[in-house]
């Protein structure tokens, strides 16, 4: 983040998992909508995963036939500051502990409605103890 023109060049067919933003999915998809933004970045990246993050919207998974989608968490967001990469060090802190591709968006989900709803950057990532007991 944020996505730039030179980025297009770089060997994306290498990535394994992608974890993008609408913004972000509209610019390598060329889609508008999220379903059409995920058909399009799993028929360019069939290899890869992709999650798209969709704010107050939640967030949807691919990998193949693989689909999940998880609403977000209804929070008051005073500021949304961090939480993309709230969601991503949770998302795969979660996989790489063991956790499923659901689980680890659900985790991943909960840490970022913590963030917005404080202020700041990263004192507003809250710890695991915390997420989990939320």
């Amino acid at each position: 983040s944020p996505c730039s023109r030179e980025m297009l060049d770089w060997p994306l067919e290498l990535v394994d998992i992608f974890i993008l933003n609408e913004t972000e999915g509209q610019f390598i998809s060329g889609a508008q909508e999220p379903e059409e933004m995920l058909e399009r970045l799993s028929e360019k990246f069939p290899r890869a995963a992709v999650v798209l993050t969709l704010g107050s919207q939640g967030s949807m998974y691919r990998r193949g036939m693989e689909r999940y989608s998880v609403p977000a968490e209804k929070v008051e967001a005073v500021d949304t500051t961090a939480a993309g990469d709230t969601y991503t060090g949770y998302f795969l802190s979660g996989l790489l502990g063991g956790k499923d591709v659901r689980s680890s968006m659900e985790l991943a989900t909960r840490a970022a409605a913590i963030t917005v709803s404080r202020p700041g950057a990263a004192g507003s990532i809250p710890l695991a103890k915390e997420v989990e007991n939320w």
